[in-house]
């Protein structure tokens, strides 16, 4: 993992579908174990100037009301630079499965939630308004949800949570770490302001490690059948988790 010091910048990508992309990245580069990623850096350097981005896209084209904001770290997760950076994407068309889960009932997710919460399996607890889970169905390798009932939009995250929700995230690659994993996607879906009982969740996985012949983790059975093929199940990604995300 990258550690950076210096001033962010926000630089803006080009979406095929008419929208908005945002990177927020820092100078001063050099390289960190994942394990020193500090619980500040995401809220601060990252996720709060993806917050501000978006409430600026959203104003400026009324129109684009899907907001989501990403990471690829490393190159196995996609990324073409070795710093760590969130980016956003505001648009007037959702992606394929912001369009999936924002057609699932609000009281469906509830019932998940509740679920979860009385097995205890794979409820890793809540960090005060944010509940985190180990996926029952991971698309990836240690695959980790988080669900922020009653915002259903990053655009809607003030500063309290958006630093709540950033230190849960900055757990996440702490456990991440502890696992021997160095690469990771995050996605934090967003819905159009006030779909009903939409909650604003997250998936956040690892990937293959940066070495030397390292094999993608993206074979015919992820890319073609929507099926993963993992090596931790989720009970034992819970049981590692255990005590870290809970208050």
């Amino acid at each position: 993992m990258v550690d950076f010091r210096s001033e962010k910048l926000a630089g803006e990508l080009l979406d095929p579908r008419r929208g908005f992309e945002p990177a927020a990245v820092e100078l001063e580069i050099r390289w960190d174990p994942l394990t020193r990623q500090s619980a500040r850096i995401l809220p601060d350097a990252g996720l709060a100037t993806q917050i501000v981005f978006a409430r600026a896209a959203t104003k400026a084209d009324p129109e684009s009301r899907w907001v989501s904001t990403n990471a690829n770290h490393m190159l196995p997760a996609g990324s073409s630079v070795f710093h760590p950076h969130l980016q956003g994407s505001v648009n007037p068309f959702p992606t394929t499965f912001q369009k999936l889960l924002a057609d699932v009932a609000g009281a469906q997710f509830r019932s998940y939630l509740e679920s979860e919460k009385r097995d205890g399996t794979r409820y890793l607890g809540s960090t005060g308004h944010v509940d985190w889970l180990a996926s029952f169905a991971p698309l990836g390798p240690a695959e980790l949800r988080a669900f922020v009932p009653g915002v259903a939009s990053p655009t809607e995250l003030d500063g309290e949570l958006t630093e709540e929700h950033g230190g849960g995230i900055a757990t996440a690659l702490g456990l991440y770490a502890d696992l021997g994993f160095e690469s990771f996607n995050m996605a934090l879906y967003g819905a159009p302001v006030g779909t009903p009982d939409y909650p604003l969740n997250l998936r956040m996985m690892c990937r293959s490690n940066p070495e030397p012949l390292y094999r993608s983790d993206a074979t015919w059975l992820e890319r073609l059948h929507w099926e993963a093929a993992v090596d931790i199940s989720p009970e034992r990604l819970a049981e590692e988790a255990a005590g870290r995300f809970g208050r």
